[in-house]
């Protein structure tokens, strides 16, 4: 939880809560997901709320269309108002005439109540966060000239969270997050790289689609370590601090790209990027002694991650010399869209890691055995023979160390030549 929370900057927050108006119908919901904002402001990590409806983007409001609207929106700002203040919050009302949201007139359309929003004004929700408030806004916008305006609320929110650049954007609902054609959640989509595979299946409708593309939009305006969830408004803090949550996270992350030999490859840059991920220098004969086997180089665009997966000589079972991922992209998903790639292009697969690496517990829930002899672990998965264990212990015990000696393991990294 503490990567989490941002006390030093008290005008920050930690997260931009959009609840869509479906939540609102659901009470017990609600209460839920105001006992979460609850602790989270309890802990810290500040919250700004964002609600309304959504709008698509023909639609024509009329006059009393938005009247109707103000009032509803009004009445659910007091709702959750008071309700956050029953948990335990300090949370204010930001109505409408305090010039948050500027907006324009749609001129398309007939009646003119349909607004676009051209700029946030960010000083009320800022002194909101300075008292330890959480602003509560709702997507009714006004022109220069006074005039209110319809807005959508999830463009709303997304305005706003490009403007205080919070570490996670939470668009919550009562359904959960995007689910497969056979109705299972996708728990992450990581960007760029799956979004083409992503807008290509059949559930992908048009609405769907403009929701994918304008996160994408987002994240691209984001600081690296933010992120959107998608998810049940009753589920928060499982989708925060667990991984039991019923979301879809979407995150911006390196692309992978593969490689058969290291003739596109900067060694510079890997052997930093090696050293860095383990902490230890590597041999300066690495590279020469694992070219000749290297089935398959990972490397991330930016030189962040990497695995290395080699054909041992007479052993039929890949083995991964290397998996490793810079500290500042650690937690971000990088390593489980790496392991994600690996894991796909081959069926078996054995590795051995040292017996006080951290990393450890990682690999053990993502093996299927495992071996110790107290300096190293030997893990696998896909053996269809048990027996076959015996002869990749054998091997992997057998390999030369990788870095120099134990008692030089924090000195700087030098190039490599």
């Amino acid at each position: 939880m503490k990567q989490f929370q941002r006390s030093t900057d008290p005008l920050k927050p930690f997260c931009v809560v959009l609840i869509e108006d479906d939540v609102f119908k659901r009470p017990d919901m609600l209460s839920h997901l105001c006992s979460g904002l609850s602790f989270l402001q309890r802990n810290e990590m500040k919250s700004v709320i964002v609600h309304g409806e959504r709008i698509p983007s023909c639609e024509d409001i009329s006059l009393d269309k938005l009247q109707e609207s103000r009032n509803t929106f009004v009445r659910n700002s007091m709702i959750l108002v008071n309700m956050l203040e029953a948990h335990g919050a300090k949370a204010r009302p930001l109505f409408t005439g305090n010039n948050i949201l500027v907006a324009e007139k749609l001129h398309q359309c007939r009646f003119g109540m349909l607004g676009q929003l051209k700029e946030v004004n960010t000083n009320l929700i800022k002194w909101c966060l300075g008292s330890n408030h959480i602003p509560v806004i709702y997507s009714i916008g006004e022109s220069v000239q006074g005039q209110l305006l319809d807005l959508d609320c999830l463009s709303t929110a997304q305005r706003v969270a490009e403007e205080l650049e919070p570490i996670k954007v939470l668009q919550l609902n009562t359904n959960g997050g995007i689910q497969s054609a056979d109705n299972q959640v996708i728990k992450q989509v990581n960007m760029p790289s799956d979004l083409d595979g992503l807008l290509a299946q059949s559930w992908c409708n048009e609405e769907m689609t403009e929701r994918i593309y304008s996160i994408s939009r987002l994240l691209d305006r984001l600081p690296n370590q933010s992120s959107v969830v998608i998810t049940s408004a009753d589920t928060l803090l499982q989708e925060l601090f667990t991984h039991h949550g019923s979301g879809t996270m979407f995150k911006n992350t390196e692309r992978i790209h593969t490689y058969k030999n290291y003739d596109d490859v900067d060694l510079n840059r890997l052997y930093h990027l090696i050293t860095r991920s383990f902490h230890r220098r590597l041999r300066a004969e690495y590279f020469s002694q694992v070219i000749n086997n290297i089935d398959t180089l990972y490397l991330s665009e930016n030189y962040n991650a990497v695995a290395v997966i080699t054909k041992e000589a007479g052993i039929e079972v890949p083995y991964m010399d290397k998996f490793g991922v810079s500290s500042q992209n650690q937690g971000q998903g990088t390593a489980e869209m790496l392991w994600q790639m690996v894991r796909q292009d081959y069926q078996t697969l054995f590795w051995r890691s040292r017996h006080t690496n951290a990393i450890n517990p990682w690999y053990f829930k993502r093996s299927e055995g495992s071996w110790s002899n107290g300096k190293w672990i030997v893990f696998w998965y896909g053996l269809s023979d048990p027996k076959l264990s015996y002869e990749l212990v054998e091997h992997a015990l057998s390999l030369p160390e990788s870095f120099v000696s134990e008692a030089d393991h924090l000195i700087e990294a030098e190039d490599y030549h």
